[in-house]
């Protein structure tokens, strides 16, 4: 007997039996069709629902090297309401789980390589760390000259929580990285005084008289400094959390 025959005979015998036995007889000679056309569907459901539901990013920033003692989350939606976010089109994050130590092991490794994949994506607005954190990328570049974005009077009012980098260092750093010359032994000139520099360029600011956010980051020695990453889309936002930190 064909196939075909033998089919239609089975689908006769059962087209009168009682409805457990139709769904016993669906189940065994059906199930994995009915299990793979129900994951393809969860899948489908779950995609166009991400895509209707998604929102976009209005700030998202690293802090690094922190001690978490507050909520993050409520932290960044006191800001939203505070900046007038749409919740509905947009969100905002801060990841507080990078550590970036003084040796390259693997935990300091994956933290730098995630900090610059999310800068070459333009994904990453501003990065808060420690002192000797933020030196190692002060000089890989990373932060913006804050002229670009802050007048003189803006400037002048943050002068005494103001982090340089010395342009004419970073030069020197860069042209022996073209060349392949090691760099471990250019004198890096001390942050804090821009007036022993030969071009003083202001790339970070001390938070940590912010009280909003010690409530929630606390760093050892009590010194974190901000600073917006150079291709950073959001600047303007940026500014807006900064304004709320010492609101």
């Amino acid at each position: 007997m064909a196939v075909m025959d033998e089919f239609r005979e089975e689908r006769e015998k059962i087209k009168n039996q009682p409805l457990k036995k139709k769904l016993a007889y669906f189940w065994c000679y059906y199930k994995w069709f009915a299990i793979i056309g129900v994951l393809l569907l969860v899948a489908v459901v779950s995609t166009v629902y991400g895509i209707l539901t998604r929102t976009s990013s209005a700030l998202y920033g690293v802090v690094v090297n922190s001690y978490t003692i507050g909520d993050p989350d409520a932290f960044m939606q006191d800001f939203m309401d505070y900046a007038g976010i749409d919740t509905k089109k947009y969100h905002t994050e801060i990841n507080a789980s990078l550590l970036i130590g003084n040796e390259l092991d693997e935990t300091t490794l994956n933290a730098s390589q995630f900090i610059m994949v999310y800068m070459s994506a333009q994904d990453l607005d501003f990065a808060v760390m420690d002192a000797d954190a933020f030196g190692k990328f002060t000089y890989n570049g990373i932060y913006l000259d804050l002229r670009e974005c802050f007048d003189e009077n803006e400037l002048a009012a943050m002068s005494g929580n103001l982090y340089y980098m010395d342009k004419t260092v970073l030069d020197k750093i860069e042209e022996m990285t073209a060349a392949e010359e090691p760099t471990d032994d250019v004198a890096i000139p001390d942050p804090f005084h821009p007036e022993l520099m030969k071009e003083p360029v202001p790339v970070g600011i001390d938070i940590k008289s912010s009280t909003k956010f010690t409530d929630v980051f606390y760093y050892e020695g009590n010194a974190a400094y901000l600073g917006i990453t150079t291709n950073s889309p959001h600047i303007d936002m940026v500014k807006t959390f900064l304004t709320y930190l010492f609101d």
